[in-house]
């Protein structure tokens, strides 16, 4: 197992993170949210100059992401995450980041459902193989 990464706020990676605690809560923790969130806004100019300039974001952002990551785990049948926290995973072995988690599961499961308890079955399955 390599070390605590942090889930970013989407709905797919959440849901990653939730199942991954219901196969053993040891490998899922919650730490208060304490950082300052960023985005990063692109700019892509008509002769392909590009700007990119980072902000803070927004409280009304900050509560559409969560609100939509939330609606997203009560339609797969999970319990979403409290909103105060921070969600930290430990990846299996051989996999360093969320995102080439998310990649194995996708390649893993196939033809992925769109509804998203549909979606949470079939994940279960694929986790279960990445954490054996």
């Amino acid at each position: 197992m390599t070390g605590l990464v942090r889930v970013p706020d989407n709905g797919f990676e959440l849901l990653i993170a939730r199942l991954t605690g219901e196969i053993d809560p040891g490998l899922l923790v919650l730490l208060p949210v304490t950082e300052v969130r960023f985005t990063t806004v692109e700019c892509i100019e008509p002769d392909g100059t590009v700007t990119r300039t980072r902000r803070l974001i927004s409280d009304e952002e900050r509560r559409e992401v969560v609100e939509f990551a939330e609606e997203y785990l009560t339609d797969a049948g999970v319990a979403p995450f409290p909103r105060d926290m921070g969600v930290y995973l430990t990846l299996p072995a051989g996999v360093d980041s969320m995102d080439e988690m998310a990649g194995r599961l996708l390649v893993a499961m196939g033809e992925q459902p769109i509804v998203p308890s549909q979606l949470a079955a079939k994940l279960r399955l694929a986790l279960h193989y990445l954490y054996r």
